[in-house]
């Protein structure tokens, strides 16, 4: 009998902590499946997800009869572009839509291109940094599930490819998930962001750009100095050479067997090199020279216009490292229409 009453109180004890821990749990539950059924979606996915599945429903609906020109590229696009600035240097006849999207590297690039050609616009101008000449930098899992939720695997073949570099075994997953496991993993996002956006951010300013805005989907309205650009520098140079270290030129295959899959069809592809801050000239100087002519090779052996912008800009004109400030978007887009409009009327004059 004495070893009962031992056995008695743990039991008591147990049940005591169960009705604790199940009313808990069970809280826990009831607010996750009222966060992700009821509130989520009605906020939405963060901006830069939402916006690739608003560009991609605003590619259904693209008119194909317009000489529409579309300019990919990513958060230099994002923060650095006005496609009316850039419309003002054209003709009339021109619709230039800014079609950039956040951490659009390599191979989201790529899904991305194939879903706009499919579109048929007339002219797809693709803006690239020069870092993009060296280790292909894996698809961000949280895009990938934003791309495979809208649908921008179904034409890609390149991806059945056994070999691709960059592509992890993570990103492969999440492009072959099924529609309830993407929706599961786009749900728990933007609890994420709400946490990243607190801990990551550099500066005040920047935000999510607008789904759905195919002239400027965000300009940075805050330049940052002193220490923080110096971090942000720094962070730019380290990354650079990581993807250039053991003299890696991934990149450079890969934009080629793209540029490949865009003149298969109607649309003419012009590659655009961005520029960079003129203060971060020591870490990027020896890529740019590099990616330049790696550039013009692939322009000699497809024919490819190739449009280098690398040293247009200033130090004063950048809002940071990469990203040109609201003066330096419209300078940048200013130049970039000047650029396309050159190379235009000398198409036609070759025609004529």
């Amino acid at each position: 009998m004495p070893e009962a009453k031992p056995k008695l109180e743990s039991v008591r004890a147990i049940a005591e902590l169960c009705t604790i821990a199940i009313p808990i749990l069970a809280g826990v539950v009831i607010a996750y499946v009222v966060l992700s059924v009821f509130i989520i979606p009605r906020i939405g996915f963060p901006g830069d997800l939402s916006r690739i599945v608003k560009l991609e429903e605003r590619l259904d609906s693209s008119p194909v009869d317009s000489n529409r020109v579309v300019l990919v590229s990513n958060s230099v696009g994002v923060e650095g572009l006005e496609a009316t600035s850039v419309q003002q240097e054209l003709d009339s006849g021109f619709a230039v839509e800014n079609q950039a999207v956040n951490s659009l590297d390599l191979l989201s690039g790529r899904l991305y291109i194939g879903r706009v050609l499919e579109s048929n616009p007339q002219i797809l101008v693709w803006i690239l940094r020069p870092e993009t000449i060296g280790r292909i930098v894996p698809i961000n899992p949280e895009v990938a599930s934003a791309m495979r939720f809208a649908n921008f695997h179904n034409q890609a073949d390149w991806l059945n490819e056994q070999t691709i570099p960059g592509l992890s075994p993570d990103a492969r997953s999440r492009l072959d998930a099924t529609d309830f496991q993407t929706l599961v993993s786009l749900r728990s996002i933007p609890l994420r962001h709400l946490n990243d956006q607190v801990r990551v951010r550099t500066r005040k300013g920047v935000l999510p750009p607008k789904p759905l805005e195919l002239n400027a989907p965000y300009q940075i309205n805050q330049d940052i100095a002193g220490q923080k650009l110096q971090r942000h520098l720094d962070q730019i140079a380290f990354n650079l050479d990581e993807r250039t270290k053991d003299d890696n030129i991934d990149g450079i295959a890969f934009i080629q067997s793209t540029i490949q899959q865009i003149l298969q069809t109607s649309t003419t592809p012009i590659l655009v090199i961005a520029p960079t801050n003129p203060l971060a000239d020591e870490a990027f100087s020896n890529a740019e020279v590099a990616f330049a002519q790696a550039m013009n090779e692939i322009s000699q052996s497809t024919g490819v216009v190739v449009i280098d912008l690398t040293k247009t800009l200033s130090s004063d004109e950048f809002a940071d490292a990469i990203h040109p400030n609201r003066g330096g978007a419209r300078k940048f887009s200013a130049i970039l229409g000047q650029a396309l409009r050159s190379h235009f009327d000398q198409t036609a004059r070759e025609q004529n």
